[in-house]
C-alpha cells in the first residue's frame, strides 16, 4: 500500500516537472541562435507556445543557411569544366581576354599596354590584378582562373543572408537567398572569368552600408567601395548616379538631418582617392598613355552611346530578349510587393523595412531606365537588375508576413488622402 500512494501521488508532479524541465531547455537551446528582439519577443508569449514557434523560425533559418550553401557549391564545383550557358557561347573565349595581363604576368612577368589590343586591361585593372594574386597564390590553370568570381558569386549569398536574416522573417530570407543562389544567369556568370559577379558584390556591399549606415565612415566606405568596384569594371560608374538618388530620396526620422551630409561623404569616398589614383596612374603610364587616350575614349564612346530606338527596346525586351522570361517571372513578385505595399502605406509600416523598400526600388527602376537607355547593353549588364529585384521580392515578402493579405485587402478599401 505503500509503494502504491507513493507511485499514485508524486508521478503526476514528477512528471510536470519533468515537461517544465525539458520544455525550458528546448526553448533555451532554440533562444541560443536567435537576435536580442527575437529573444525579447519570446518572454512577451507564454513558454508554452514559444517551442513550437521558435522551432519552426529555427528550421527556417536553418533552411536558408542550406540554401546559401546549395548555391556556394553551384558556383564551386568543377569550375575547370566547359561552362554551358544560354545567352553566348562567347563567353569561354571572352574571359581570356579578361584575364590576359594577369596571365602574363603571373607567367611572363610583363604587361602589354595596346589600348586596343588590351581594351579590358584598362576596363578592369583592379579585376586583373585580383586575379594576378590568385595566380601567384595557386598557380596558371583554368580553375584558377574562375576562382575569383566563384568566390564573388558566393559572397552574394553570403552578404545578402548575413545582412538580413535579423531584418526580414524567415520565410522571406528563405526566397530570397533561393532567388540569388539558384538564378541560372547568375549561377553561370559566376562559373566564368568575367567581372559582372564581383561588381554585383560590391553594388550589394554599397547599398548595405548606403541604407544601414549610421557614422560617417561608413557613408565614405560606400563611396569608396563603388570606386573599388569601378576598377574591377568601368561600367560600374554607371551606379554612381543611382546611389546619389537613392541618398537623395532615402526615408529618414524627422530627426534625421544627415541627408546632404551623406551625400557630400559618399561623393568624397568616390570621388578624392578616384582622382588620386588617376593621376598617379597617368604618370606612373605617362609614356603610353598620351598615344592612347584618343583610341580608349573612341573605344568608351562606342559602349555609352545613347539608344535611339528607346521605345522598341523597351517593348521588345519584355518578349524577345534572352533575359526576359526571368525578367518577367520575378516582375510579378514586384508587382505584388508594390501593391502590398501601396494597399498597406508608408504609416502602416515599420520605419525600417519602409526604408529599404524605398531604396531597393529607387535602384530596380533607376536600372530598368538605364539599361533600356543606351544601345550596347548586353544580357551580362542587364542581370545586374536581378539584385534590386531579389531585395525588393524579399522585403515584400516580409511585409506581407508581418500585416496579413487580409489586412491588405481592409487597407487597400480606406482612402488614400
Amino acid at each position: 500500500m505503500p509503494l502504491s500512494l507513493h507511485t499514485s501521488q508524486r508521478p503526476k508532479s514528477h512528471h510536470c516537472s519533468y515537461a517544465l524541465r525539458l520544455t525550458w531547455l528546448l526553448k533555451l537551446i532554440m533562444l541560443a541562435g536567435l537576435s536580442k528582439k527575437e529573444i525579447q519577443r519570446a518572454h512577451e508569449i507564454p513558454f508554452v507556445d514559444s517551442p513550437k514557434c521558435f522551432l519552426t523560425r529555427s528550421r527556417l533559418h536553418w533552411l536558408s543557411f542550406a540554401v546559401v550553401f546549395t548555391g556556394i557549391l553551384l558556383r564551386c564545383l568543377y569550375l575547370d569544366t566547359d561552362p554551358r550557358y544560354y545567352d553566348w557561347v562567347g563567353y569561354i573565349t571572352d574571359e581570356g581576354r579578361w584575364i590576359q595581363e594577369a596571365r602574363n604576368m603571373a607567367l611572363h612577368g610583363h604587361i602589354e599596354l595596346s589600348s586596343r589590343m588590351n581594351f579590358h586591361f584598362f576596363m578592369a585593372p583592379l579585376f586583373q590584378l585580383s586575379n594576378y594574386l590568385v595566380f601567384e597564390l595557386l598557380g596558371v590553370s583554368l580553375w584558377t582562373s574562375r576562382l575569383f568570381t566563384a568566390l564573388s558569386g558566393s559572397a552574394v549569398l553570403v552578404l545578402f543572408w548575413g545582412c538580413l536574416r535579423r531584418a526580414v522573417g524567415p520565410q522571406a530570407l528563405v526566397v530570397g537567398v533561393a532567388l540569388f543562389a539558384l538564378q541560372s544567369d547568375l549561377v553561370a556568370l559566376s562559373r566564368v572569368a568575367v567581372p559582372e559577379m564581383v561588381v554585383m558584390s560590391f553594388e550589394l556591399a554599397v547599398y548595405f552600408l548606403i541604407v544601414l549606415g549610421t557614422s560617417p565612415w561608413q557613408m565614405v566606405s560606400a563611396g569608396a567601395l563603388l570606386l573599388v568596384a569601378c576598377g574591377m569594371k568601368a561600367t560600374a560608374a554607371l551606379m554612381f548616379p543611382v546611389f546619389f538618388v537613392m541618398i537623395l530620396a532615402m526615408p529618414r526620422s524627422a530627426a534625421d538631418a544627415r541627408r546632404r551630409r551623406d551625400l557630400m561623404l559618399f561623393v568624397m569616398g568616390f570621388l578624392v582617392p578616384g582622382l588620386v589614383g588617376a593621376v598617379t596612374g597617368f604618370f606612373w603610364l605617362s609614356e603610353p598613355m598620351p598615344n592612347h587616350i584618343g583610341e580608349l575614349a573612341t573605344l568608351i564612346q562606342g559602349f555609352v552611346g545613347i539608344s535611339k530606338p528607346y521605345l522598341y527596346n523597351a517593348i521588345s525586351f519584355l518578349f524577345e530578349h534572352s533575359l526576359s522570361y526571368t525578367f518577367n517571372l520575378w516582375s510579378l513578385g514586384v508587382w505584388l510587393t508594390t501593391v502590398v505595399w501601396w494597399a498597406t502605406g508608408p504609416n502602416k509600416i515599420d520605419f525600417r523595412l519602409h526604408r529599404y523598400l524605398t531604396t531597393s526600388g529607387i535602384w530596380f527602376l533607376s536600372y530598368f531606365l538605364l539599361m533600356l537607355s543606351l544601345g550596347y547593353f548586353p544580357t551580362r549588364y542587364k542581370i545586374h537588375i536581378l539584385t534590386p529585384m531579389a531585395l525588393f521580392i524579399t522585403f515584400g515578402v516580409s511585409l506581407i508576413q508581418k500585416v496579413g493579405l487580409g489586412t491588405v485587402f481592409l487597407s487597400a478599401e480606406e482612402p488614400k488622402g
